[in-house]
């Protein structure tokens, strides 16, 4: 088993800034690897390992960019699962949240061989730096 993974993004705008750390399932499916992100429901792709997590990151990047445009990304995370309280502080869902409600990971856990990371983020810097 591989060790833990951590990375670094920077996300600061005139608010706030939040780091959180994600956990990442990583695996292989018809010569394809993916990193997968079941607390966000985010998916990348790639002919190797370091193509999928660089997809991943531009997926996770676009996603805040989108949310934080359509000021969405607190509804969009809590309807992931996530605990939001009054002071902006985050709380990503457990595993067994995620196992119970979301069917892509009880999949990929129930039928794949399967690496799970973390990686600390803070959102990244090109939204609102």
């Amino acid at each position: 088993m591989r060790e833990n993974i951590y990375y670094n993004a920077a996300f600061a705008n005139k608010r706030s800034v939040i780091k959180t750390e994600l956990s990442l399932i990583s695996f292989v499916e018809d010569n394809v690897f993916f990193v997968y992100c079941p607390a966000l429901d985010l998916t990348g792709y790639g002919n190797n390992e370091d193509e999928a997590q660089q997809s991943f990151s531009q997926t996770l990047k676009m996603y805040f960019e989108d949310t934080i445009d359509k000021n969405t990304l607190i509804k969009d995370l809590e309807r992931h699962g996530w605990v939001v309280n009054k002071h902006n502080k985050l709380k990503s869902p457990d595993f067994d949240y995620l196992f119970k409600n979301n069917r892509q990971f009880k999949s990929i856990v129930n039928n794949r061989d399967f690496i799970k990371y973390n990686k600390q983020i803070q959102f990244p810097e090109c939204v609102y730096a």
